[in-house]
C-alpha cells in the first residue's frame, strides 16, 4: 500500500486563513457571514445606518419617505455615482479573496491576498461601513501589510463618471492648516429624481485618489477613505437654497474628516461602540432544532439588513440633552406591544436577501408591521426601539398595562429559543423555551432588575401560586390551556396574577408534550370490533364452505344412478 500524499496549504490559503480564523465563533455563532474564494456570498454585503446603505462595488442608496406612510423611510434611491474605491497591486496578479459580513458591528471586511514570491505573500484589508453615530459619513478604511523585504506600489481608484444629467461633478480643492498643502476633492451636487417625479437636493464630497501608493518594506499602511452624504427632503421642485445647504454641509464634513491616518483612526472604533449598543436587546434560536420557524442565519440577517435600515437615533453624535430624554422616554412606551400572532410565521418576514430593492421592502414591511401592532412608539424612537419590538413580535411577547404576556404558539413551539434583556419595568427579562429530550417544554426565567424592582411570575392559567423572580434561573412548564391563554404571566403585582387566575376561566389544563400528541392526531390502526367483525365473517365462510363440500362429496354421492342411452 502506498502512502497518500498530503497537500500542503498554498501560500494564499494560508495568509487568508491567518485573517479568517478570528471569525470563526462569530460564525459559528452565526453573528457574521464569511465567505471564501470565488462562491457566491451567502448575503448581500449591505451596510447601511438608515441615511444612507451601500453595496461595494455596486452603488451607494439613500433614504426616501414613503408616499403613503410618509413617517416610515427606506433606502430606495441609488446615486448615480459609485464611491466605492478599487484597489490593485502593480505586477502582481495571483491572489485569494475572501470577506466578511460583521452584522454585530455593521462593517463589510474584504481580504485579498497577493502571491509575491514563492515564500513572501501580502495582504490589504478594506473595511466598509456607514458609520452609525455620524449618519453622514461613509467609511471605507484600506490597510497594506507588506512583510516583504521589497517595496510596494498599490494602484488606488475611484469612480470618475456620473450616470445623470441632474448632477455637476466638480474637482476642488480644501486648505486643512498652514503646514500642509490644499488637499484635492471630488464634489457632487444637484437632484436626484424619484420614481413619482419628485425631487431631492443631494450632494456629496469625496476625497479625490488617482494616485499610486508607496508601502515600505517591512511595514503597514493605513489609508481612511471617508465620503460625505448630505440630502434634502423631497420636493416639487429644484430648490437653490435647499441645494445651497447641502452643499455647505458636506463641505464642512470633508474639513473635519478628510485627513487619512491617526486623525481617522477612531472612526470606526465609534461606529462599531455604538453598534455594540443597538444591539443590547437580542435573541438567540438553536440551530439544531429549527422546526416551523426561520432558520436563525435568516433571523439574523433579517435583524441586521432592518436595523441597517434604520437610524440609531438614540447614538447620534452631537444630540441635546433634552431630545435625548424625549427619546429615552419613547422606549418606555411599550404598552400593547406588540399585539397579534407571533411573527415566527410570516415568511415574508424573514426573506432571503438577494437584492437591495429587498433590503428596502423588508424594511417598510418591517415598520408597519410593528407600527400596526401597537409598537409605533418604539418604531419611532429608530434602531434600539425597532430591535426590541421584532424581538417581542418574534416570541409574541405582549407587554399591556399590568403585565408581560408570553404568547408563544403551542402547535409550534418546537425549537430552543433565548430572549435575552428584554426591557420591562425597569429590569432586563431573559427568557429561554427549552424542549427537553422526552419532548416536553420547559421556560427559563431570569431577571436583572435596575432599581430593585421585584417581578413575579405564572404559567398559563396561573393556577400556582406566582413565583418572585431573581437573576437566578426559574423554571416553569409549558402548559396548555382551554380556552387558549399566555404561556406566561409577568407582572410586578402578585395581586394581578392572582387576580388573573381568578378571571381567565379554564377550563382544562394540559402539558405541552400532551398538547403536541392531540394535534398528531388519534392513533393509526383500526378498532376491536372491526378485527371481531373480520374473524366472524372468516368463520363463517368456513363453515359455509366445509358445509358445501360436504352436500357435494356425500348427499349427491350417493344418489347418484347411470343412465343408458339407446340407439
Amino acid at each position: 500500500m502506498g502512502r497518500r500524499a498530503w497537500n500542503k496549504p498554498d501560500l494564499l490559503s494560508i495568509c487568508l486563513s491567518d485573517k479568517l480564523t478570528p471569525w470563526v465563533h462569530a460564525a459559528q455563532e452565526l453573528d457574521a457571514v464569511v465567505t471564501q474564494g470565488k462562491e457566491k456570498a451567502a448575503q448581500l454585503p449591505f451596510v447601511g445606518n438608515g441615511r444612507i446603505g451601500f453595496v461595494p462595488g455596486e452603488g451607494l442608496y439613500i433614504a426616501t419617505p414613503d408616499r403613503d406612510n410618509p413617517q416610515y423611510s427606506s433606502l430606495t434611491l441609488k446615486v448615480p455615482y459609485d464611491p466605492s474605491i478599487q484597489v490593485a497591486v502593480e505586477s502582481l496578479t495571483t491572489k485569494k479573496e475572501s470577506s466578511v459580513l460583521d452584522y454585530k458591528h455593521g462593517v463589510f471586511h474584504k481580504y485579498t491576498c497577493y502571491k509575491k514570491s514563492e515564500t513572501d505573500s501580502l495582504l490589504m484589508e478594506l473595511k466598509v461601513a456607514s458609520h452609525r453615530t455620524k449618519p453622514s459619513l461613509l467609511v471605507q478604511e484600506l490597510r497594506v501589510e507588506n512583510p516583504t523585504m521589497s517595496p510596494l506600489l498599490v494602484s488606488v481608484k475611484q469612480s470618475g463618471s456620473v450616470g445623470s444629467d441632474s448632477l455637476l461633478l466638480q474637482t476642488l480643492t480644501v486648505t486643512l492648516d498652514e503646514k500642509n498643502p490644499p488637499k484635492e476633492y471630488i464634489l457632487l451636487s444637484g437632484t436626484v429624481t424619484m420614481v413619482d417625479g419628485r425631487v431631492i437636493m443631494f450632494a456629496m464630497a469625496t476625497p479625490k485618489v488617482s494616485e499610486v501608493l508607496n508601502v515600505d518594506e517591512k511595514s503597514a499602511f493605513t489609508f481612511t477613505f471617508v465620503t460625505a452624504v448630505h440630502y434634502s427632503e423631497p420636493a416639487p421642485v429644484m430648490d437653490k437654497d435647499k441645494l445651497e445647504t447641502v452643499i455647505r454641509l458636506v463641505k464642512d464634513d470633508i474639513k473635519e474628516y478628510f485627513l487619512a491616518g491617526p486623525e481617522n483612526s477612531n472612526l470606526l472604533v465609534q461606529h462599531k461602540s455604538a453598534w455594540s449598543k443597538v444591539w443590547a436587546s437580542g435573541l438567540h434560536v438553536d440551530p439544531r432544532k429549527v422546526l416551523h420557524i426561520p432558520h436563525p442565519s435568516i433571523v439574523n440577517s433579517s435583524m441586521y439588513y432592518v436595523l441597517s435600515s434604520v437610524q440609531a437615533l438614540l447614538h447620534l453624535d452631537g444630540m441635546d440633552l433634552a431630545k435625548r430624554k424625549l427619546l429615552e422616554q419613547q422606549l418606555l412606551k411599550q404598552e400593547n406591544c406588540f399585539s397579534g400572532h407571533p411573527t415566527t410565521h410570516a415568511h415574508n418576514l424573514w426573506p432571503t436577501v438577494k437584492q437591495e430593492s429587498d433590503i428596502a421592502e423588508l424594511s417598510h414591511l418591517w415598520q408597519l408591521t410593528l407600527s400596526k401592532r401597537g409598537c409605533a412608539p418604539l418604531v419611532a424612537a429608530g434602531a434600539d426601539g425597532m430591535l426590541e419590538a421584532m424581538i417581542l413580535s418574534f416570541g409574541g411577547l405582549q407587554i399591556t398595562r399590568d403585565h408581560l404576556a408570553f404568547n408563544g404558539d403551542p402547535d409550534i413551539l418546537r425549537s430552543n429559543i433565548a430572549f435575552h434583556d428584554i426591557r420591562y419595568n425597569s429590569s432586563h427579562i431573559n427568557l429561554t423555551i427549552l424542549m427537553e429530550d422526552d419532548g416536553q417544554a420547559t421556560m427559563h426565567v431570569s431577571v436583572d432588575s435596575l432599581n430593585n424592582a421585584v417581578l413575579y411570575a405564572c404559567e398559563a392559567g396561573c393556577l400556582s401560586e406566582p413565583v418572585s423572580l431573581t437573576s437566578t434561573i426559574t423554571e416553569f412548564s409549558v402548559k396548555v390551556t382551554k380556552p387558549l391563554t399566555s404561556l406566561l404571566y409577568i407582572a410586578p403585582s402578585r395581586r394581578h396574577l392572582l387576580d388573573i387566575k381568578r378571571t381567565i376561566h379554564v377550563k382544562e389544563v394540559i402539558t405541552h408534550l400532551d398538547h403536541l400528541e392531540k394535534l398528531s392526531g388519534p392513533k393509526t390502526g383500526l378498532p376491536p370490533v372491526f378485527w371481531v367483525s373480520i374473524a366472524f365473517l372468516i368463520g363463517l365462510f368456513h363453515l359455509f364452505l366445509i358445509k358445501l363440500i360436504y352436500n357435494e362429496v356425500c348427499g349427491a354421492g350417493a344418489a347418484r344412478t347411470s343412465t343408458k342411452y339407446s340407439a
